[in-house]
This record gives C-alpha cells, structure tokens and sequence, in this order.
C-alpha cells in the first residue's frame, strides 16, 4: 500500500544516470541435465490459529472496544469507526485531518492494526456532522424525526446544493492526496451520502442525492484514490465502472434470497459479481444476529426459531423479523466472495471465549478472505555465481483475493537461525493470486546473494508496510519453521569467495559518483536513514559509519531523494572495486559464516541495539528538564545511553534517566536517545520529545505512579506525546511525588482529555481529598487544563488523584506554579457540588402522574411504552433485558443500551421517578441517564443512592435544564467497564396536580 506516483510529467535526469541494471548470467549447481532444479512441494496447513489475525481480513469491531478496560479477545486486525466531516473540515478548502482522523489512526496503528472507516454527515441520533461553514452558507437542512428508525432525530442537508457538491469533492481530493496508500488505512467506505453514510434516506426516498451528485461524489473517491481500496453501499450504472467495491450492511439477513433489494441480486441487477476479482466486498454482520447466528450459522431458520434472544434486538438501526429467515453464513460469504465484516458483539465481554458458538464464529471469521499458501518452489540446490533463480507457484484457497501487492522479500537464514540477508522479489504480486484459478508461477533472480560459502535455508515473507502490523501469515506447515513470520521454502548452498553487481556512476565537477544504498545493499549490507540527525548509517559485515547529509570530509550528494557518495570513498571503506567499463563492481566476501551478522528484522538477534522507548519528561522546571526512558527488548545489550538535544549530544548515562540543567524558559527543545553496546553501536534514536519549559514545574502523568486499572497511552495531542486513562472507578490512581523548594500556596495545573463532565478527588500529602470537577475539554483528543489551589510543604510531596465513584478525565500533565494568581473565578467554581436529592413523595395524593413504562409485559418488551412510542434495549448479557416479576433486569458487562422515545410536552410533569434496585447496590456510578440533549452519570442526576432494595428516586427534570417541550427519548448506556445488573419496576413522570 505503499504511496505511488501520481500521473504527472516532468523532466528528468536520463541525460545523466545510466539506469541502475541487475542484469547478470543464471548458472545451475552443475551441467548435468539430471542435476537442473525440479519442482518441490510444500505442504498446506491452514490449522495454525495465527492466521486468524491475518491482516486486511476477518471480523472487526468498532475502535471504541478499545474504550473498556477490557480488552478484546476475538482475534482481529481491523477496527472499525465512523467520523463526522466536520472532525476534519471547518472551511472551504481548510482541513483538520491532524487533530479529527490522525489520533484515530495513531491509535488503531499503535496495537497493529488497520482502520476501516467512512465520513458521514448525518448520523441519526447523533448531532449534525455536517462542517459548521455550510450551514452558516445557507445549506437547508432536515430536522426531523423518523419513526421508522425509531423515532431518532436526523439531521439530512440538501445533497445536490451545488455548494455542498463542491464542498464534499474537494474534500475527498484532499483527502486523497494525504491519505491514498497510507498504511495504517485498510479500506475506506464512500459514505458522506444519506442516514450513517449508507447512500439510503429511507423511509424518505426523496430525501436522497440525485445520481448526478450520487455520480460525482464516486467519481471523486474513484480519482482521489489509486491504491487504497474504497467500497460503497450500492451498485449502479456508473459506479461498477470505477475502482469501487461494495458492502453489504446487512450480511446473511439481507444478503441472498428473492427481494430486489438484497445485496447480491443487487449485484446481479448491475453485472456486478464478478467485481471481487479486482475490487472487495466487506459489510456488516446484521447486528441483531451477531451473537445468535452461531447457534445455527447454517441457517435456513427464521429469527425466533434460530435463537429466541435475537428479538430482544430492538436496537434502532437495524431492528429485527422475528419471521424472516436468517440466511447461512458460509453460502453468504461463498456467493459475494466478502473479506470482511464488522461483528462489534463479538468483542464484547457477554460474547463466550470458550465453547460451540464461540468456536463457529471464529471458523467464520477465518472464512472471509484471501488464504494463500505456496504449493511448491524450484530452487538450484547451489549457487556458484553469487546468483540464485527462485521459482515458486502459489495458490488461493479462500474466497477473495489479497488487494494489496505488498512487498515480497526473500531471505536467507543461517544453520543457526539468524536472518542474515533479504532482497525484494521484484514484479510478485500477491493480488493476482485468484481464488479458483490455477496457481500462479512467479519468477525472481537474486541478482547478488553476498553470501560466504555455507549451508542456507530460503525463506520469503510479505512485507506488512504498517510498522508492527500483523503479518500475513501463509497457509503452509512450513510456516514459521526456521524463522518467526517467514515462510520456510527449501534449502541450497553457496560456493565461491567473490561477488559481482552493477550499479550505475554519475560524474559530477570531475568527481565520481554512486548511490550508496544499491552499492551497500548489493554487498549484503543495510542503510539506514535517520531523519532527526539528516544523516545515513552504512552497516556491512559488523562495520558501520554514520554520514551527515552535509559531511565535509565525505561531501554527499543527494538528487531526487537518492543519496551519493563519492566512489572514491565508497571503494576505500568497503574494498571494492570497478571494472574498466565503470558498470560492474567486485569485492571479496570479506565475512566468515560463522561470523555473519543477523539483520534486526530476524529472530531478534539485532546487529545493532534496540531503540530505546518510552521517552518522558519526568519532571520540568525553567532551568532543568528530567527524563526517563525505558530499554528496548530487541537487539544486542546496551551497556549506556547518549542524550542529545537539537541534534547535539549533551551527555551519556549508563542508567535510564537523566537531568538536563542547561535549558531556558520560553526556547524550544527536542530530545532523543540512543542505546550504545560494547562494541560500540549505536542504536536507531528514540522516537524524539519537544519540550518548552516555562515558570512552572511540570510533570507528565504517564510517568507517574499509575495504579490498577491506570495505564499509559499515546496521545499526539499530549505534550510527551503521552497520557493516563482509566483512572479512578474505585480502581486506578496515578500518583505524582513532587518537590519545591519553598512551602505555601501553589496552582496545581491538570492538562487534561474529557469528552463529556467528569470528576477526580485531588489529595495532597495527608490532607482530605479535595473533589474537583472537569468541564468537557471540546474532545477525546482535546487537551485543556483547570487549575486548583493547594497548599505544598518544602521539600518532597506527594499529589495523588484518583475518583471512588466514576472515572476521572484522561490525564497529560500536572505542573506547579508558585502563587494561585492564576486561577479564574470560574475555575474555583468548579468545585462540584453534591447531587440534589428531590424531596417529594411521587405516590402523594397531591401528585399526578404519566407513566412511560411500568414494564409489566402489556404492551409487551421491547417495542412500544406506555406512551404508545417506540422502547427497546440491546448489548446486554441476555440481549434486550428479561422481564423479571414485573421489572425490566438489565444485566450488564460493560456494555448495553436502553431507549424510550418520550417525545410528549412534560410541562405539567416537571419530574422522572424510577423505582429502581441493584444486584450489590451502588449502581449508580455504573451507567449514562440521558434525558433530551442532557447527558450525565446517573449518580450526578440525583444523590440518592441505587440500593439492593426497591426504592423511588426522583429527579427534578427542569432543574437538571432537560426541556420539557421537547424531551425526546430516555436513554441509559452502560458502555463504562463495570458489570453488575439493575431492576427497573417503574418509570413515570410527576407534578403537581
């Protein structure tokens, strides 16, 4: 997936370079006949559990499964999210792709995986993602309610205004300019057009772009993306002409059968079944039968005889026929030939790890997709030119192809393991492997092996270009054999102490040039970049030497990013030399068997050391900055550290911090560190830190002292680039030990991530905590601060934060700063204040009442209240919740959701009463209680206490500023980590008669 070049023209230097050639004589082990090589076979294996983590393939969740303290344990390689346009769009041609999608990407890559995604602009129930610009433009917009997804409220512009048509097409050009072929992206859906970008408006066809607009917007995705695949809901006339493939959003439900509009007739409608060859075919796994399908997944059953629980799914994007058949799986995936599905509810907690259904879905998961394999490779048993033809066949016996034609490399391993060369097969590519066809022949001549005389194992690999990607894993029993994520292929030997390889010379002011890359790399050896130094590494035969962009000794040259060197220097350091044409280069192979250097992508035998990680500002001040690091655990032993600042390297330690007391308030500094060995080498640097110190004294969360359930992250937001999350819950603190020089009165600074009010209790040394509450920051990766007066003693001090109730914001940094000048009126104000406990008797005689559902089954749960309007729950343990005596028993872990529209005038019904129980009492910090546009923990609604006991809690709905003309649906979501369950026996509204 890797950026190519984009159609331009240009002027380029063939006036000058002689194209760089591999061209060489291919000689077999002997000249007998008998002896030329013969196919050998491999043996297929498709047991092996890691190729359920396959990359670009399988089940998916949505990202936000990464939201809980539990993670996933459903194997995947893909995650799954929506995001509005205004996220990255807030005018006409200005973009904020760096601050709305790069930390979703960030973070998705950071556990290895790749993103599957699309941009919406109206997402029912959720706000507008249309950018505010256009709608200060004029852009008419819909706002109504739609009683056929549930009575959510939408929000669907005028598609074919021709200043939205612009605004989406330039977005998507830019938007393909930055992100075509970025490898931490999968795939990309269309979206943008109709409810949750699905290109439908139903029940309100009318609603919908116009196929000229439908036709413009694919158009623009189709020329803004040449590498990374891109899919849409629907195929047309237009659309099966252009590099789109198609997801199915309601796979094996709405998949195969008679209706019209069922995905693959919709395919056949439009000649559009064969597009799996070239294009994928993703979707998602009907939500309402995620879980349950796998009690049948052969299906031929309607929803209530496949598993009862199903039609407790009432969620409102994808409600369920008790009476419709649930279509097999396996035929579902056979038929569209599907890569991937987002299956959210199998990544949740409720989902079994163990046992039948569990075992059927992960067989489903691995049914999706490509599975390649080798079948069999032709290999000389020896090399005597330094050459070595390498044939192998290779089939596809899953369903789809892999899109990608990622890098191949072969390599070669030693008797003991140690990966000591590679070289990229050029002209492989795994995307015309096809299921169904014959297998395919590939052909690569490595041109230079650069091998001392021994016995080998040829081992080949396709190159993931995220970094830390999963890697694809082949079908083969010899897989993994010889070395962890290579393919083993056969065995030969090299014979022979001189090797041979061209590579093209430019003169330049009387000087002889060479591109030092191909010259070391066709000597065995590697080069390495170093953007933060402007400088190279040449590696060869466990010797290196660092080149500075601007060396004045060795004078450089660089030229359409390529580097050269003179020849002169190159040949005195490596010892070769070149023949009297100036085309073909010998050296002797200056390296013993024995003594070869394993490369650091290999079994984790590095040639140099591991990079150092995690690199912190533990502590700053104005005059010093204190850091810490830890040691990488890859490469050979570091025996000491180099500190460099701007570039320079200011000290060495043999520890893993240091205090750098050389610096000045306001000036801008960026910090690396490099791991050093005994012999000498020096690791890549650490991945680079910017600090500003100021006045004040500033210390990172992440390098506090995290408890329980606290843990570190990235954050491109952050200043370390790092912050603390799931702190608090009763559960994880972070502590800070910090240390001033004078006793008194301090601003305690808190930069701090909120999407929504939380609150923390602040404590210091032995002093009672302080609660404290946070406004919501503007975002999940939105950094702003609040401050708080406290009262430091000299010397060492201890500030711990943590909540017993609920989670306190993520957290970037704290900093110290003498005096609490700097605190605003409104910040102190913050101080929360206890819950109100409404003191009234809703049974009064003096109370009326409205009831929205006393859940005592008539009408029946879920599907309509008391009120006559729609009510319904999902993603609890039994889906929709059981009716219990009466109540409605939500059992919850970690995740659920319940809704009951309302939408009736609470004028004269200023209060909500729930009769309300929990299985261990204290629920109420576990769940969200959203009335209308007010959403908050259901402990900061009231303070009255959830008890193991029925009682009544009373909520003064005006008071909490829920609109009483306009109240919309009563929501609780209980997505917060916690499990336990609650009974709801009664729900109503009251006042005063």
């Amino acid at each position: 997936m890797l950026k190519k070049m984009r159609r331009r023209t240009g002027i380029g230097l063939l006036s000058v370079i002689v194209a760089f050639s591999f061209g060489v004589n291919f000689a077999a082990a002997d000249n007998d006949p008998a002896s030329q090589p013969s196919w050998v076979n491999l043996t297929p294996d498709n047991s092996s559990p890691e190729l359920l983590e396959n990359p670009l393939k399988g089940f998916m969740p949505y990202t936000s499964v990464y939201d809980s303290a539990v993670k996933p344990a459903f194997p995947h390689s893909l995650e799954w999210f929506y995001i509005p346009l205004k996220e990255v769009m807030d005018g006409p041609n200005h973009y904020t792709f760096d601050t709305g999608l790069e930390p979703i990407l960030n973070a998705i890559a950071s556990r290895g995986h790749q993103a599957v995604f699309r941009f919406y602009l109206d997402y029912p129930d959720r706000s507008s993602g249309i950018p505010q610009f256009l709608l200060d433009g004029g852009l008419q917009v819909r706002e109504e309610t739609i009683a056929e997804l549930g009575n959510v409220k939408v929000h669907s512009p005028d598609y074919d205004d021709p200043k939205l048509v612009a605004a989406l097409t330039s977005f998507i050009h830019t938007f393909g300019e930055k992100y075509d072929g970025d490898p931490r992206i999968g795939f990309i859906e269309t979206g943008l057009i109709g409810f949750w970008g699905e290109w439908h408006t139903w029940p309100n066809s009318d609603w919908m772009a116009s196929p000229k607009t439908q036709n413009d917007v694919h158009k623009a995705f189709d020329d803004a993306f040449d590498i990374t695949k891109l899919l849409t809901r629907y195929p047309d006339s237009n659309n099966v002409k252009q590099n789109i493939g198609f997801h199915d959003d309601s796979f094996a439900y709405e998949t195969l059968g008679t209706e019209s509009y069922y995905f693959y007739n919709r395919l056949k409608d439009y000649g559009a079944t064969e597009v799996w060859k070239k294009e994928p075919i993703g979707g998602e796994l009907r939500p309402a039968i995620q879980t349950s399908i796998w009690a049948n997944p052969d299906g031929d059953q309607t929803a209530a005889e496949m598993d009862g629980s199903v039609l407790n799914n009432t969620s409102v994007d994808s409600p369920v026929d008790p009476n419709k058949v649930v279509q097999s799986f396996a035929t579902s995936v056979e038929t569209t030939h599907a890569s991937w599905l987002n299956a959210h509810q199998l990544f949740l907690a409720a989902f079994p790890t163990s046992g039948d259904a569990y075992d059927r879905a992960l067989a489903g998961s691995k049914k999706l997709g490509y599975e390649l394999s080798v079948s069999a490779v032709k290999v000389p048993a020896a090399s005597r030119d330094g050459s070595l033809p390498v044939s192998i066949r290779m089939r596809n016996t899953g369903v789809a192809p892999f899109y990608y034609n990622w890098d191949i490399e072969l390599g070669a391993v030693t008797r003991k393991g140690a990966l000591v060369r590679k070289w990229k097969a050029a002209g492989w590519k795994l995307s015309e492997v096809i299921p169904g066809e014959s297998d395919r022949t590939m052909d690569y001549t490595i041109p230079n092996l650069a091998l001392p005389g021994g016995d080998y194992t040829l081992v080949m690999r396709a190159v993931n270009p995220l970094a830390q990607g999963k890697p694809l894993k082949f079908a083969n029993k010899e897989q993994d054999a010889n070395l962890k994520n290579w393919l083993s292929l056969t065995d030969f030997k090299v014979s022979g102490s001189t090797m041979k390889w061209e590579v093209s010379t430019i003169d330049r002011n009387g000087v002889t040039y060479v591109p030092v890359r191909p010259f070391i790399e066709g000597m065995g050896g590697t080069v390495e970049w170093v953007q933060s130094e402007r400088s190279f590494r040449l590696i060869l035969n466990g010797k290196n030497v660092i080149v500075a962009a601007d060396d004045k000794q060795v004078k450089p040259w660089g030229i359409n990013s390529r580097m050269y060197v003179p020849l002169k220097w190159l040949t005195e350091w490596t010892g070769a030399k070149l023949d009297s044409e100036r085309r073909v280069f010998t050296a002797p192979i200056q390296a013993s068997y024995d003594d070869l250097v394993p490369l650091s992508d290999g079994t984790g035998q590095a040639a140099i050391p591991g990079m150092p990680l995690n690199l912190l500002a533990v502590s700053t001040t104005s005059q010093s900055v204190t850091l810490s690091w830890s040691a990488a655990d890859t490469g050979t032993e570091a025996i000491q550290y180099e500190i460099y600042r701007n570039g320079v390297k200011i000290g060495s330690v043999k520890g893993t911090s240091y205090k750098d007391g050389g610096v000045k308030a306001g000036v801008i500094y960026v910090y690396t560190v490099k791991a050093i060995d005994v012999k000498g080498t020096a690791s890549l640097p650490s991945r680079p830190l910017k600090i500003v110190p100021d006045a004040s004294i500033s210390y990172e969360t992440e390098s506090g002292k995290l408890k329980g359930a606290a843990v570190r992250s990235e954050c491109p937001s952050c200043s370390g680039g790092y912050k603390a999350g799931y702190i608090g819950n009763n559960d994880g603190a972070v502590t800070f030990d910090v240390i001033v020089d004078k006793a008194g009165a301090y601003t305690l600074a808190m930069h701090y991530i909120a999407g929504e009010l939380r609150s923390a209790e602040i404590g210091v040394n032995a002093a009672e905590p302080v609660p404290f509450r946070f406004k919501p920051s503007g975002g999940w990766d939105v950094v702003a601060v609040s401050r708080l007066a406290v009262s430091l003693k000299a010397g060492a001090n201890t500030i711990r934060i943590f909540n017993t109730k609920g989670y306190t914001p993520d957290l970037d940094r704290i900093t110290l700063t003498a005096g609490t000048a700097g605190i605003s009126d409104n910040e102190q104000a913050e101080q929360p204040k206890e819950a109100p406990i409404v003191n009234i008797d809703p049974n009064g005689s003096d109370m009326k009442s409205l009831s929205l559902d006393n859940f005592d089954n008539n009408p029946v749960w879920p599907g309509t209240n008391d009120l006559g309007k729609w009510a319904g729950a999902n993603s609890f343990v039994v889906d929709g919740g059981e009716i219990d005596n009466g109540a409605l028993k939500l059992t919850y872990k970690g995740n659920g959701w319940l809704g009951s529209s309302v939408e009736t005038d609470l004028i004269d019904y200023p209060y909500l009463m729930l009769r309300i129980k929990g299985a261990s009492g204290g629920e109420q910090n576990g769940f969200m209680l959203k009335i209308g546009e007010v959403e908050k923990k259901f402990s900061e609604w009231t303070g009255d206490p959830i008890t193991q006991e029925y009682k009544d809690i009373v909520i003064d709905l005006k008071a909490a500023g829920v609109s009483l003309t306009a109240p919309g649906q009563l929501q609780m979501s209980f997505w917060h980590g916690q499990t336990s369950a609650i009974w709801l026996d009664d729900i109503r509204f009251v006042g005063k008669k």
